[in-house]
């Protein structure tokens, strides 16, 4: 079984090495990692999905019905800090 931080690291060591990470769901039996590019600018992909029972990335295409309607009934999960995107706003 593996947690959110190792859920993150697996996801960025494999592919999303420079994005960061907007918001994490907990399907119960995976995480599905959203992201941006670390600017926040938006990244033309769809979520990462990842399984807690060995690690492996698992399938999350969207559009679809059945892909959409786990992620909203899944719970959000914190982002690790370390992965979180962070923008910086200047004073106006």
């Amino acid at each position: 079984m593996i947690n959110v931080k190792e859920a993150c690291k697996r996801a960025y060591d494999d592919k999303l090495n420079g994005l960061k990470f907007t918001r994490i769901k907990d399907t119960g039996d995976s995480f599905i990692i959203c992201f941006a590019g670390k600017n926040g600018e938006r990244v033309t992909a769809n979520p990462y999905r990842i399984s807690k029972e060995n690690g492996e990335r698992l399938p999350f295409v969207l559009p679809s019905e059945s892909y959409f309607d786990m992620f909203n009934k899944a719970a959000d999960v914190p982002v690790p800090e370390e992965y979180a995107l962070k923008i910086e706003r200047g004073d106006s």
